[in-house]
């Protein structure tokens, strides 16, 4: 290492020797890539230094571009000591001109979004990645390479890895319109199944954490037909089906309303004087199965028969669930007049994950989720969809293989209300299907938690 090192520090103008010295650099790297010792050594000696020297003054030499990153590549992998080290010398920044000035090539590309991928789950590095628009290179990157798998699954995991760190890196990849050019890179490489799953991650929290707005722009911008497609086409692997499912929730029933304010009409709302009722709470007890959309799909929900004395939350409920009706209006206009279409495929889709991963609680988890806000938003039209694709046996079978999952079990308390609300022969299905007994086991499973009580109870009921 020594010799090598000592010819690039003698001959700093020389592009061949730069280059061959970066990749002889780099063999020495993965000669000793297990044990470590060799990459402490090189590090020391300030191979990283070396390189990154060699970049600079070489910067429109692609081959030493391309030795160079190589090199560097090795010393930037999942190893927070080495991490901080090259991060320290400049390979962030180097790495960062080299993809700017060499976007056509992909051996700089694969390996430049391969070290800006380990830069973003290196919490030091992260905010700097944000701030130094890193983001642009990686969807340059896949813009240049767009067949490139290597290219596009490293920069699309990368992107993940942004976003999953809360609003900070939402925004940075909204400003760079993350949304129409992960649409592109899912079109371009429908088989990749990394590709698939990594980018409905990314879509599903883009759409979480920029609100109503966003979530229709994005379905404008074809995200509903990539998720789709995701899921139909990588339907054996579990974590696609999953992120997947995430997705097209947020996407097709994104509007959340309390629990408490669901499809319990019946509940006493008479609004009299003495009661402490509010006259936005009596008025809506009087309309409380709302039409929704296309078809007329009912919503129902409760009014609150107190704001005082009685449930201290009892008003907020009320209020929300008139604003939430009027967002759910919203949400089936904005699918467009094909959106009772929408939400079946949606239905189709999520039972089908369900029923070809039962050994994935998350997915499980998520898939009754989805069902319960598909009954929700598509009414009675929907639950019988949703019976008639054995969704109801579905579920059921989740809460048994799942016992041990608090999460699977309330939230498959939730769908089996929303499938069986006020439909006899619904509820003759779910006693046949065993869900009375799966419910129970719920409850005795989970003594002590109070959500999967009383969910539990709201399916009993």
């Amino acid at each position: 290492p020594r010799q090598v090192l000592a010819a690039m520090a003698a001959h700093p103008a020389d592009s061949q020797v730069q280059a061959q010295a970066c990749d002889a650099v780099r063999e020495l790297a993965a000669a000793d890539a297990e044990k470590g010792q060799g990459l402490r050594m090189l590090l020391d000696l300030q191979a990283v230094q070396a390189i990154c020297n060699a970049m600079a003054a070489h910067s429109e030499a692609r081959t030493v571009q391309e030795q160079a990153l190589r090199a560097l590549r090795r010393f930037c992998f999942d190893n927070q000591y080495f991490l901080e080290r090259a991060y320290t010398t400049g390979a962030f920044h180097a790495t960062l001109v080299s993809m700017k000035n060499h976007s056509r090539s992909i051996v700089v590309q694969e390996h430049g979004v391969l070290i800006l991928k380990a830069f973003s789950a290196y919490p030091k590095a992260r905010q700097e990645v944000l701030e130094a628009a890193a983001v642009e290179p990686l969807f340059v990157a896949m813009a240049e390479h767009p067949l490139s798998d290597t290219v596009v699954s490293t920069s699309v995991s990368a992107l993940r890895s942004l976003c999953v760190f809360g609003p900070s890196g939402c925004k940075a990849l909204m400003k760079a319109n993350a949304i129409r050019r992960l649409v592109d890179a899912l079109a371009k490489l429908p088989g990749s199944e990394a590709v698939q799953r990594d980018g409905c991650a990314i879509l599903r929290r883009l759409v979480a954490h920029n609100g109503e707005g966003e979530r229709r722009r994005a379905i404008g911008q074809g995200v509903l037909e990539r998720v789709e497609h995701a899921l139909a086409a990588h339907a054996k692997s579990g974590k696609t089906q999953r992120e997947a499912v995430q997705a097209l929730r947020n996407l097709v029933v994104p509007i959340r309303i309390p629990e408490q304010a669901v499809d319990t009409a019946e509940e006493d709302s008479s609004g009299s004087p003495g009661s402490g009722a509010s006259p936005k709470a009596a008025a809506y007890a009087k309309a409380s199965v709302k039409r929704i959309g296309p078809g007329g799909r009912p919503m129902r929900v409760m009014a609150a028969t107190s704001e005082s004395g009685g449930s201290p939350t009892a008003g907020g409920w009320a209020a929300k669930a008139v604003g939430g009706v009027k967002e759910l209006e919203e949400v089936v206009e904005s699918l467009g007049p094909e959106s009772e279409d929408v939400l079946k495929r949606a239905c189709a889709l999520t039972c089908s994950a369900m029923s070809g991963h039962p050994g994935l609680p998350a997915l499980q988890a998520e898939g009754s989720h989805m069902i319960h806000r598909l009954c929700e938003c598509g009414g009675h039209a929907l639950r019988e969809e949703a019976v008639k694709l054995g969704a109801i046996e579905i579920v059921c079978k989740s809460m048994q293989r799942h016992l041990g999952r608090e999460v699977v079990q309330w939230r498959a308390c939730l769908a089996l209300f929303g499938l069986m609300h006020d439909h006899p022969e619904h509820k003759h299905r779910a006693a046949a299907a065993g869900a009375v007994g799966q419910v129970c086991n719920a409850m005795v499973h989970f003594r002590q938690s109070a959500i999967v009580q009383k969910y539990a109870l709201i399916a009993l009921w």
